[in-house]
C-alpha cells in the first residue's frame, strides 16, 4: 500500500504538467475555502486508533484551471480513548480533473503533522503524517458548492514504530473566489 501511496504522488506533478492550462476567462476558481464535517475510521490496532469525529477548514489556490495547492486543519476529538484529542496540519499538490455537468472530481496529496493530546495529562505529541483522496465538488450556485471526499487514506507515524492506516471522509461547503 505504502508504493501505491508513493507511485500516486510521484505521478502526480508529471500528470498535472502535462494537462496544465492558464485560466482563460471564467475556467475556474482562483482559489477557494471550504468547511466541512470529518470522520476518520482507525484500523483497531491494541487501541491506539478507532473512529474519530471532527471537522476541517481546507484553503486552496489555484496556479492553472487544474493545478493548486490546498492546506487542511483539522481536529478530532470522538469516539476515541476519553479525552484524547487530534489536531491535523496538513499541505500539499491538488489537481482538478475536467468537470462532468456541475460535478468537479479532484484527486490530492497532502503532508504534514498530527498533535495528539489527552485529557488530565501533560502529554503533547507532534508526529508525522500523509494523505492521500480523491473528492468532488458540486456547483450550487457560482461561488457556493458543495464538497464531498468519500476516500481518503491517512497514514500516521506511531511512537512505537511503523505506521497507522486509517480512512476518511469529508462533506461540506466551499465557497470560490473569482477573477
Amino acid at each position: 500500500m505504502k508504493g501505491f501511496v508513493i507511485a500516486l504522488l510521484l505521478a502526480l506533478p508529471s500528470l498535472a504538467h502535462s494537462q496544465a492550462v492558464a485560466f482563460e476567462g471564467r475556467g475556474g476558481p482562483i482559489g477557494s475555502i471550504t468547511g466541512s464535517a470529518s470522520y476518520i475510521f482507525g484500523e483497531p490496532d491494541g487501541g491506539h486508533n478507532h473512529t474519530l469525529w471532527g471537522w476541517s477548514i481546507a484553503p486552496e489556490f489555484n496556479f492553472t484551471r487544474r493545478i493548486g495547492i490546498q492546506a487542511e486543519l483539522g481536529s478530532y476529538y470522538e469516539n476515541i480513548s476519553p479525552g484524547q484529542g487530534r489536531l491535523m496540519l496538513t499541505a500539499g499538490p491538488r489537481y482538478n480533473l475536467k468537470p462532468i455537468f456541475k460535478v468537479w472530481p479532484f484527486v490530492y496529496g497532502e503532508a504534514g503533522e498530527v498533535r495528539l493530546t489527552f485529557q488530565g495529562s501533560t502529554y503533547r505529541d507532534w508526529d508525522p503524517v500523509a494523505k492521500v483522496g480523491i473528492g468532488f465538488d458540486h456547483r450550487v450556485v457560482r461561488n457556493l458548492w458543495v464538497t464531498i471526499v468519500p476516500a481518503e487514506y491517512l497514514a500516521h507515524n506511531l511512537d512505537a514504530g511503523g505506521w497507522s492506516h486509517d480512512f476518511s471522509a469529508h462533506a461540506g461547503f466551499t465557497y470560490n473566489f473569482y477573477r
